[in-house]
C-alpha cells in the first residue's frame, strides 16, 4: 500500500472505532455527533496546530468546505468546549485496536524491518512519564500526593508508555499506553487519603497480559529500567512467554551482587570500534549466567550483564542488566547494546512528544472524568501515525525529506491547511512537495 493509502485507511478506521463510542446524552440537542469531535481532536495532534480547528471553522464559513470534512471526514466541527464535554468520559482503551493496526500495517509495508534485533526479534521499552500536574485542576482518576512544609495536596496523570524500539534506529514506535490512576470507584465515598494509590509498577502489570498477545508473533524483548527489574515483573514476563532485558542496579539486588563472582564471570577483551559520530570508542562486556533477582527460594534466574564505553581513557557509559535471555560471547554485545536502547523510550518517543510539536504535557483539557488521558492517547496515536508514515517509501516520505527537519515539515502543513482547501491527502501533500509560492494559489486555493 502507498503511504497516502495506508494514512486514508487508518482514519477512516480511526472513524468507525470513534462512531461506536456511547452516546450519554438525554436532550435533543445532538447537533454535533462524539466521532466528529473525537476526528476533530486527532486532527488537532495530527496538524500539531491548536489553532486548527479555528481556521477550518472560518474556512467552512466563507466557503462551505473545510479540510476537516475532506481529510478527516468531519461533518460539522463542534467548539473547543463541546469537543471536551463530548469526549470526557470515554475510556481511552476504545482505541487500543488502532495501535495494533498500526503495528500490523508497519509489518506489512516494511515500516518494522529496521526495528528488528536478534534474529528478528523486537525490544518494547516500557517507561512512565508524568502528563499533568496541578494543585487545583483535578479530575476522579487523578492521582494524588503531598507536597512542601503544609503537606499541599497535588493532583498528576502519569501515562506508562510503551514503544517498539531499536539501538541505532532514531524512531520509536508506540503501542497503547496505560495510565496510572486510583483503582477502585471514587463514588464509594472515601477521602482523598483513603484512596488506594496506584503505581508504574502495577500499571506495568496490567499492560503485558493485555498487549502480550499482539506483540507474541514477534518474540517481543521486555526492556526497562531499574524499577521494573523485580520478581514479580520478571515472572510475568516469563509466564507470558516473553523475555526482559532490564537495567539492574547494585543498590536494588543486593543478593544478586553478593551471589555475583569474579571467578564465575565472563568477559571479552576491549573491543574497538566507532560510534554514529564517527568517534573512536572501547567496548567492554562482562557476564555471568544462573544469578537470582532477590534472595527467594522461588526467584527468577537470569544473567547479569555488565556494558561499560571508554573514549580517550575516560569512561562515557557505564550501565548493568539483567536479562532471561540466553547470553554467550557471540551475542553479547547485541543483547547489551539493545539494553542501552532503553532511553530511546524517553528521547525518541517522550522527549519528542514533549518538546517537538506534539505538547503531551499541555492542558487541551482535563475534564472530570478522565478527558486527559483520553486527549494524550489521541496525541499519542497523532505520534504513532507520524511514525510509521515516516518509516515507509511514498509520497509523505518524500516531502518529509524534501522538508530537511520536522518543524519545516509541520510548518508548511499547517500553513497550506489552514489557508487552503484541499480535496484529499495526496492533493495536500503533493502541492508541499511542489514547494510552489502560496502566493500563486494552488489548484485549490479560496477565493
Amino acid at each position: 500500500m502507498s503511504s497516502v493509502s495506508v494514512l486514508e485507511s487508518l482514519l477512516d478506521r480511526f472513524r468507525q472505532i470513534a462512531a461506536t463510542l456511547r452516546d450519554t446524552r438525554t436532550g435533543a440537542n445532538k447537533r454535533y455527533s462524539i466521532s466528529d469531535a473525537a476526528s476533530c481532536a486527532l486532527a488537532t495532534f495530527f496538524f500539531q496546530a491548536p489553532s486548527f480547528l479555528d481556521f477550518q471553522r472560518r474556512m467552512q464559513k466563507q466557503a462551505a468546505r473545510s479540510n476537516c470534512e475532506s481529510l478527516f471526514g468531519v461533518e460539522k466541527i463542534p467548539s473547543d468546549n463541546h469537543i471536551r464535554n463530548l469526549l470526557d468520559g470515554h475510556d481511552p482503551e476504545h482505541f487500543a485496536p488502532l495501535f495494533a493496526e498500526c503495528l500490523q500495517t508497519a509489518r506489512d509495508n516494511g515500516a518494522l524491518q529496521p526495528f528488528l534485533r536478534l534474529d528478528g526479534r523486537l525490544a518494547v521499552a516500557l517507561d512512565g512519564i508524568q502528563i499533568h500536574c496541578s494543585d487545583a485542576i483535578h479530575c476522579d482518576l487523578c492521582s494524588t500526593r503531598h507536597v512542601g512544609k503544609h503537606k499541599t495536596v497535588q493532583y498528576f496523570h502519569t501515562m506508562l508508555g510503551a514503544a517498539i524500539v531499536a539501538d541505532g534506529h532514531n524512531r520509536a514506535l508506540p503501542l497503547m499506553p496505560h495510565f496510572v490512576q486510583p483503582q477502585h470507584n471514587p463514588d464509594d465515598g472515601r477521602s482523598d487519603d483513603q484512596r488506594k494509590q496506584d503505581c508504574e509498577c502495577n500499571a506495568a502489570k496490567r499492560w503485558l497480559p493485555a498487549y502480550i498477545d499482539l506483540l507474541r508473533p514477534f518474540r517481543p524483548i521486555i526492556v526497562g529500567d531499574d524499577l521494573y527489574c523485580c520478581h514479580p515483573i520478571c515472572h510475568l514476563i516469563q509466564t507470558l512467554e516473553a523475555d526482559f532485558l532490564l537495567v539492574c542496579k547494585p543498590g536494588n539486588h543486593k543478593r544478586l551482587y553478593e551471589l555475583r563472582h569474579d571467578d564465575f564471570t565472563h568477559s571479552t577483551d576491549w573491543l574497538r570500534t566507532r560510534n554514529q559520530q564517527g568517534q573512536s570508542e572501547l567496548h567492554r562486556y562482562r557476564w555471568q549466567n544462573g544469578l537470582p533477582v532477590r534472595d527467594s527460594a522461588d526467584a527468577v534466574h537470569g544473567t547479569w550483564i555488565e556494558f561499560e564505553i571508554q573514549r580517550q581513557g575516560q569512561r562515557t557509559y557505564y550501565n548493568t542488566f539483567f536479562t532471561s535471555l540466553h547470553v554467550t560471547a557471540e551475542n553479547v554485545a547485541q543483547i547489551a547494546r539493545l539494553g542501552r536502547a532503553r532511553w530511546k523510550v524517553e528521547n525518541e518517543a517522550f522527549n519528542c512528544l514533549t518538546c517537538q510539536g506534539y505538547n503531551l504535557k499541555h492542558n487541551f483539557g482535563h475534564g472530570s472524568r478522565g478527558l486527559a488521558n483520553l486527549l494524550a492517547t489521541l496525541n499519542l496515536f497523532a505520534f504513532g501515525l507520524h511514525t510509521l508514515l515516516d518509516g515507509m517509501r511514498g509520497l509523505w516520505r518524500q516531502v518529509r525529506d524534501d522538508s530537511g527537519t520536522r518543524r519545516n515539515f509541520f510548518d508548511d502543513l499547517r500553513c497550506l491547511s489552514q489557508r487552503y482547501w484541499f480535496p484529499n491527502w495526496t492533493a495536500l501533500l503533493t502541492e508541499m512537495l511542489a514547494g510552489d509560492d502560496p502566493r500563486a494559489g494552488p489548484p485549490h486555493a479560496l477565493a
